[in-house]
């Protein structure tokens, strides 16, 4: 058998046994006991995991996860789960945004707010309107800084929601990233 790093053109594999469109349908995807240990590809954030049993449960390999949020089309008053998972003891460590379209609303009196494991833990509810306005284009801190103080651990597997109240989106779109950590 040929040394792996040999291998050329047609011979050579992925490093991933299953590629997935978003994490949440890795998380839905059904899978094997053979399949523990292996990688999979998540394309929409770039994002390996691996698969720790078939539960199932996913760890990343990567630190950051990556989410768009979009409301081109309007986003509704209310909770909306976003298509990232934050795993159970995962520790989110430092979070950001990258606002690329301005996030408007009717009057500009909707309010923004963004949660893992509680309410506002990672962007408090802030309006549109707000003087120094967070939601307008530009690349903006969230909560977690990298200090210990403003770090959040998951007690569970966690989707990362978005929580808009006073008046439905009518456009905007950003792009989040949150590094985190695995601890026991």
């Amino acid at each position: 058998m040929p040394e792996h790093k040999t291998i050329t053109g047609d011979a050579m594999h992925a490093a991933n046994f299953a590629t997935y469109a978003t994490q949440a349908a890795m998380w839905a995807a059904s899978v094997v006991a053979a399949d523990v240990d292996k990688i999979a590809r998540v394309t929409d954030d770039g994002s390996f995991w691996r698969l720790d049993a078939t539960t199932p449960i996913w760890l990343p390999l990567s630190g950051v996860a990556r989410l768009k949020i979009d409301a081109t089309s309007g986003i509704g008053t209310g909770a909306t789960e976003l298509d990232v998972v934050i795993p159970d003891n995962g520790i989110i460590t430092r979070s950001w945004y990258d606002v690329v379209t301005t996030f408007t609303s009717a009057t500009d009196a909707g309010t923004l707010a963004l949660h893992a494991e509680g309410a506002n833990d990672i962007v408090t509810a802030t309006a549109i309107s707000a003087v120094g306005d967070i939601w307008d284009a530009g690349l903006y801190e969230g909560i977690q800084d990298g200090t210990v103080s403003a770090a959040i651990k998951m007690t569970g597997n966690r989707t990362v929601t978005l929580t808009v109240a006073t008046e439905a989106l009518t456009a905007g779109v950003l792009y989040l990233y949150l590094a985190y950590v695995l601890s026991e």
